[in-house]
């Protein structure tokens, strides 16, 4: 038996050799397939891609013609999972820049609606109108600013002065409420003594009336 296995090992030594160089390359060939599948995007998920990141591109109002186009044609260049990858890493980043943006704006438009600057210290009213300015601004995203989403400069010194805004719009309610309110209170204990006193006199009519029926009947 041994002698079986060696004279059959020599004679397929040079085979089994060559097999053993080409083990790198048959392996390649085989997984080659399931590689390209992982990295690919089909014709159907590439539609499906496309549909979605154009209905998304079409809702950002506040995207100049020239980004919008950028972004139009570089999602129409998308061949891979990772390109995709990293587009939608673009679009994100520019959706969470668009969020805060308004945040921000909203809370200087609350400041605006409900104070309308009355009771604003002169730096408060500073501070809010730089961040209204820089809102103006950043709401026109220019193409350098597009090439690599830099409009987050604008966006870090909104977030700069957020605090302070923040700070400034309930420090201002709470001045407006703290002004408000003794004439608020006033009101409301002026009201309840009234409401009380009502149901004293009420009751105390009901009593009087039945003591004086009681006295006549005792007559």
């Amino acid at each position: 038996m041994f002698f079986f296995f060696k004279a059959w090992y020599n004679k397929n030594m040079k085979f089994l050799k060559n097999l053993i160089k080409l083990l790198p390359l048959t392996s390649s060939l085989i997984l080659s397939p399931i590689w390209i599948n992982s990295c690919a995007v089909t014709t159907q998920e590439l539609g499906q891609i496309k549909e979605l990141e154009v209905k998304k591109l079409a809702n950002y109002q506040h995207l100049s013609s020239i980004l919008k186009n950028q972004l139009q044609e570089e999602l129409n260049n998308i061949t891979t999972k990772e390109s995709f990858a990293q587009f939608s890493t673009k679009i994100q980043n520019l959706e969470n820049y668009y969020c805060s943006l308004f945040h921000y704006h909203n809370l200087l438009l609350n400041i605006e609606k409900e104070v309308n600057y009355k009771f604003a210290s002169q730096i408060q009213k500073e501070q809010i109108s730089r961040a209204i300015n820089l809102f103006n601004e950043s709401n026109l995203v220019t193409t350098e600013e597009s090439s690599y989403f830099g409009i987050s400069q604008n966006l870090e010194e909104i977030k700069s002065l957020h605090k302070n805004l923040q700070d400034a719009y309930f420090q201002i309610k709470y001045y407006v409420k703290q002004e408000g309110f003794p004439i608020r209170s006033v009101l409301g204990y002026s009201m309840l003594a009234i409401a009380i006193l009502g149901v004293g006199i009420y009751y105390g009519a009901k009593q009087i009336k039945k003591y004086q029926n009681n006295k006549k009947a005792q007559k």
